[in-house]
């Protein structure tokens, strides 16, 4: 499989928790390294037979502008709710739970996947005619 744009490294997608279950379905990922969020994204997609993603229409978040480091915990819950921070009670880890505001699961089927991306160029279309 040939990889068309650079490997994010200063987040890692550890995985997805409690697929199809409302209210609870999220994504769990951990930072490798002191990063500003505001440059990284998720959309999903899905899994091809040939180990490529196909990207799914309106499916994207964005993290809004926080810095994050190790060793914290960044929960993004599919459904709606509002930003917080707890402590993990086994670790005393930062955990930072995100709401992506959906209405339903997203992520019920395994083939569906969250794929992390980092900002590194935009163009801006200008306002009006």
């Amino acid at each position: 499989m040939t990889t068309l744009l650079p490997y994010v490294h200063e987040l890692s997608i550890i995985g997805v928790a409690d697929r199809g279950v409302p209210n609870r379905e999220r994504i769990i990922i951990r930072p490798t390294e002191a990063v500003e969020l505001g440059r990284f994204g998720l959309f999903l997609g899905i899994n091809r037979p040939d180990g490529t993603v196909l990207p799914l229409r309106d499916q994207f978040f964005w993290f809004g502008d926080q810095i994050v480091a190790p060793p914290a915990w960044l929960f993004v819950f599919t459904g709606p709710g509002v930003y917080q921070e707890s402590r993990v009670p086994e670790t005393g880890h930062l955990a930072h739970s995100y709401h992506w505001g959906r209405h339903t699961t997203v992520l019920g089927d395994e083939s569906i996947v969250p794929c992390l991306f980092r900002f590194d160029g935009i163009g801006i279309g200008r306002p009006g005619p």
